[in-house]
């Protein structure tokens, strides 16, 4: 089937997304020590005490899934520049694109229910009457879900540019202007390049997966990816409204990394809220013990056949 996204042991959860980037020692030592199969405490120490002790974040939560399907968490740094605490699994961070796992795994368990099917075209999906290009009524599912509908990451308008210049100094949301209305009227007009097939990362498209997900369910996605995933594998520090969520108030804060480029690294930057249709895409928050708890039922399954089929459409 399609290729979803991989869940990594170690969560750098300060920050995430393409203007930002980190170096991976890649180099035979670094393989041997990153590898080294010794003590636990001793390698999440190796790997992320240097990134605090140079300032590149300031909280780090190194979580391990071991072989027998039980996992460790080793928190690094405090969740605020001035006091909060040094994190731990349960800390809440904002997890932005990782929410696209969830919600890929969610519509995999729709298909295996029944309830859609991989080759269902957005004319299909979509009420009648949609204005849909050409190019846009030919999208199916299964091409939203794996990045390959030719929808682009984002539409490059001059709206969306002056929402990015001033994200660089504010550190604000530039995809609060992506609302329902924006993307459908964007979908009657889209020409279809890059042509589909072709992997192209975005996140409007997820938006549209989510959008399409909730028209065919009658249900929102907090309600949809609660009851397909959260719910059953019992992942209780993971949910669309962090401030219902165990721990909010003592949450990891965002901040500045290598981006926005014109706020000092380690400055607070504001919690983005996301619009109707782009909840979906980025607007999750979890902890570190959740996400080794969806690898595991990814990596070991979770008890149920249906939802291990739909966790292994994903990998």
């Amino acid at each position: 089937m399609w290729r979803g996204a991989a869940l990594g042991a170690l969560a750098l959860l300060g920050a995430c997304g393409s203007l930002t980037h980190m170096e991976i020692d890649a180099t035979d030592a670094g393989q041997r020590r990153d590898a080294g199969g010794g003590d636990l405490q001793i390698e999440a120490d190796s790997l992320a005490l240097p990134l605090i002790e140079q300032k590149k974040t300031r909280a780090i939560v190194v979580g391990v899934l071991l072989p027998d399907g039980s996992h460790q968490s080793f928190g690094y740094g405090s969740t605020e520049a001035d006091g909060g605490h040094r994190p731990d699994g349960d800390t809440l961070f904002a997890i932005g694109s990782v929410s696209k796992g969830f919600l890929s795994a969610t519509a995999a368990t729709l298909v295996q229910e029944g309830a859609l099917g991989w080759d269902d075209t957005l004319e299909q999906l979509l009420p009648p009457g949609t204005p849909l290009s050409p190019a846009a009524r030919r999208i199916t599912l299964l091409q939203l879900a794996t990045h390959t509908s030719g929808l682009p990451r984002q539409p490059l308008t001059p709206r969306t540019l002056f929402y990015l210049i001033e994200y660089l100094f504010t550190g604000e949301n530039f995809y609060r202007h992506f609302d329902r209305d924006y993307l459908l009227g964007y979908l009657a007009e889209f020409d279809g390049a890059p042509a589909a097939g072709t992997p192209v990362y975005s996140n409007i498209g997820y938006g549209l997966l989510g959008h399409v997900l909730e028209l065919r369910s009658g249900k929102k996605v907090d309600r949809l990816v609660r009851e397909k995933i959260l719910e059953p594998l019992q992942l209780t520090h993971t949910g669309y409204a962090p401030e219902q969520l165990p721990g909010y108030a003592a949450r990891a804060q965002g901040q500045a990394g290598d981006q926005p480029k014109f706020i000092r690294r380690g400055e607070p930057v504001p919690d983005w809220r996301f619009s109707d249709v782009m909840v979906g895409s980025a607007a999750l928050y979890s902890s570190a013990n959740d996400l080794l708890g969806v690898a595991a039922a990814h990596l070991r399954g979770s008890g149920d056949a249906l939802r291990d089929r739909a966790l292994q459409d994903t990998l």
